[in-house]
């Protein structure tokens, strides 16, 4: 069928909901400027479905009619905001797949290389598929097999290597890769097993006597208060229950899901909530669905100092339980910078409650979060968290990250709170939980500093190779 007769098809389905006296009116006061709300909307529509019609058979080179229907679809939702998209069956199972942090796959990271656009390894997960068969970082993908079917890596996109490489557990895939300084490309068959992906590392920071439990958050998946939890837990247990304090890193945390920040924010604060959501429809108290809420009783720390890193790259989620910590005054912020700023909130629909059925996904952005209570919050959308204490790593320079609302698109805020109450400054309010604070970041920055370097050498010498 053609894009053309699809076109026809959809405004004579329109027609046929009205009268036929509505239709000769519609026709008659198309070119008129008084039309009724109805007419004016079944007017744009009948428009917006012409343009399309001209997009689509008129464009070079001409899109089938799937890809031209899935490439409106995109832009319809890629439209309102940098958030606000629209998913496709596969997006939106890779989305769930995601923010479940768990899926079938192989074990092996990607991201595409320069000089040969083919996609390269970059990590693998230990114990694995790929990492027990051989696959390295850096190694470059040529090919993917799949059910027989051969597919050229350079002729991918980045989203269809991952979704090849990606599937049932048990079922199999074939990657031909080849290796720096060899001639000839190795293939390895691989079983596809279920992928964990971390998201919570712990360990122990000994100095001058005392013991600090550092917890290195990296993204707010399911179960992520969970495994902060026991992280923390297994900690305190491996000290003998002697910890001076806990290091919370959430340096380059993207965020993730709402209500795993609401539960992590409850492992350290005796509130009653601290996120507010500021809809269309006003402002509420956000409390997660029962079968997402994970209720604790008190502070799992027992009231130990709390440092919290943070860095530009910290966003949603990530500075939800940060700006909670900093707000109620539970813990001191730190970081080489402010944190993006992105305080929205993305609901994502079916595309069947709406009467669809094409097996894709809305992702709406439905509200703004505040920090606080009724009576006392603060907006984190274009203003982000600002540490406490400000540093720098020895040696490092640490590139700038873009704001949340540098793009072009970005929601605004709806402001701050009018007549808001004042905060003193943690190094008043608290002066003993801050001289606390700026001894752990001091461990801190001693422990991460050489880290951090041996990533940015490591970083160079990739580039190098590309080049």
């Amino acid at each position: 069928m053609s894009v053309t007769k699809l076109i026809f098809l959809a405004v004579l389905a329109l027609f046929s909901t009205m009268s036929v006296a509505e239709q000769s009116s519609l026709v008659e006061k198309k070119n008129k400027p008084f039309l009724s709300p109805v007419e004016r909307y079944q007017h744009e529509l009948m428009n917006l479905l012409i343009i399309v019609d001209a997009y689509c058979s008129t464009i070079y080179p001409k899109p089938t009619l799937a890809e031209c229907i899935d490439k409106v679809k995109h832009g319809v939702g890629n439209s309102f905001d940098p958030h606000s998209a629209y998913l496709n069956k596969f997006e939106l199972q890779s989305m769930i797949e995601e923010n479940e942090g768990e899926f079938g796959g192989v074990g092996i990271e990607f991201k595409k290389s320069r000089d040969s656009f083919a996609p390269i390894v970059v990590a693998d997960v230990p114990e694995g598929p790929g990492k027990r068969a051989g696959i390295f970082p850096g190694d470059v993908v040529t090919r993917i097999t799949l059910g027989g079917t051969v597919f050229p890596a350079v002729s991918l996109s980045f989203e269809e290597a991952v979704r090849l490489v990606r599937g049932e557990v048990g079922s199999s895939v074939s990657i031909t890769i080849m290796r720096a300084n060899e001639t000839e490309p190795r293939e390895f068959t691989l079983i596809r097993e279920r992928i964990k992906v971390t998201q919570i590392t712990g360990r122990l920071l000994h100095e001058n006597g005392k013991i600090y439990a550092l917890i290195t958050n990296l993204e707010f998946k399911k179960g992520n208060s969970t495994e902060m939890k026991q992280m923390f837990e297994a900690l305190n247990r491996q000290a003998g229950g002697k910890l001076s304090g806990l290091i919370l890193n959430l340096e380059n945390n993207s965020g993730g899901l709402l209500y795993e920040a609401h539960n992590g924010i409850d492992l350290f604060l005796d509130v009653s909530n601290a996120i507010l959501i500021r809809s269309n429809e006003g402002v509420r108290m956000y409390v997660p669905h029962h079968e997402n809420l994970i209720a604790t009783l008190g502070d799992i720390t027992q009231g130990l100092p709390i440092l919290v890193v943070v860095n530009g790259a910290c966003a949603s989620a990530c500075e939800i339980l940060s700006a909670s910590l900093k707000h109620f005054g539970r813990a001191v912020i730190a970081g080489t910078a402010s944190t993006l700023g992105k305080g929205i909130v993305q609901s994502v629909f079916g595309t069947e409650a709406f009467g669809v059925d094409d097996g894709g996904g809305l992702s709406i952005t439905t509200a703004e979060y505040l920090i606080g209570s009724p009576k006392d919050w603060i907006p984190v959308q274009c203003v982000g968290v600002k540490p406490d204490i400000v540093f720098e790593y020895p040696g490092l320079i640490t590139d700038p990250f873009p704001k949340e609302c540098d793009q072009v698109g970005h929601v605004k805020s709806n402001g701050v709170m009018p007549n808001a109450p004042l905060h003193l400054p943690i190094k008043e309010a608290n002066p003993k939980l801050y001289k606390a604070a700026e001894a752990m970041l001091r461990v801190f920055i001693k422990y991460q500093t050489p880290i951090l370097t041996e990533e940015v050498l490591k970083r160079k010498q990739e580039e190098q190779k590309e080049k």
